[in-house]
């Protein structure tokens, strides 16, 4: 005994516990019994059978409503990719348009004939803008310059084009025996650049810039204005009812 509980030191133990409640087998009689025993017993256990109700699982109407949302994100967001798409498409054809050069006439390069240095230039300049490669090349070169609004864009774009010498010489319609330049191909050129920066900048409004800009120009070079009048009195230029003195 004592070796017995030497090798099963748990056995007083389990003794002691409460053994597992025995269920009794159920008579076979019972099952017997409880089983239709006859034909009329076996339909109406068949007919119990077909009349229970089917349950069917289905969604609740909240949950449609989130698989509609779901369904109507996808959507936007397919159709917004679709968009960005076709403008990539059409940024990607204007690149390849906007940069293509001819090379028979890549040594037309209009930069380097920037800024022009006198009248004589210009209406050089002019003939060479009969061709449309080096009407495109201006462009080029004249759209990247921008600025931080209209006027400050317009100002920048003639001070690439022009020196302040060959600026001294030329007006908006040739007033003063100065050199017209309203109907250059060359300031066309330079209105259409300003658009690419702003859009919605109006003909009236580039004019008063570039007029203004001539201007304070001549009596900057004249010695008549510092650097810091010139500013000053740009707007003043700019924004006057009576502007004809600048023609």
């Amino acid at each position: 005994m004592q070796l017995k509980n030497w090798l099963n030191p748990f056995g007083p133990l389990m003794q002691k516990l409460p053994q597992p409640h025995q269920v009794a087998p159920l008579p076979i009689c019972a099952i017997t019994q409880s089983s239709p025993t006859s034909l009329d017993d076996e339909r109406t256990f068949g007919r119990i059978i077909n009349e229970a109700p089917i349950i069917i699982e289905t969604t609740t109407t909240e949950e449609m409503t989130d698989m509609n949302q779901i369904l109507q994100t996808l959507l936007n967001i397919s159709g917004r990719l679709e968009i960005m798409e076709n403008r990539m498409g059409n940024m990607e054809q204007v690149l390849n348009t906007s940069f293509s050069v001819n090379p028979q006439r890549s040594q037309n390069n209009i930069s380097k004939l920037l800024p022009v240095k006198s009248i004589h230039e210009l209406q050089e300049l002019e003939q060479k803008l009969e061709d449309d490669n080096n009407k495109q090349q201006l462009l080029q070169v004249l759209q990247f310059i921008g600025g931080l609004n209209e006027k400050s864009c317009v100002e920048r774009s003639l001070e690439r084009f022009f020196t302040n010498h060959c600026a001294m010489f030329c007006s908006w319609t040739g007033k003063k025996v100065n050199f017209k330049i309203k109907d250059l191909k060359s300031i066309q050129i330079l209105k259409d650049a300003v658009r690419n920066s702003f859009p919605c900048i109006k003909d009236d409004a580039f004019e008063r810039n570039v007029m203004a800009w001539l201007q304070l120009n001549r009596l900057f070079v004249k010695g008549c204005k510092s650097p810091n009048d010139v500013k000053l009195d740009y707007d003043e230029f700019l924004f006057s009812e009576d502007i004809s003195f600048i023609y």
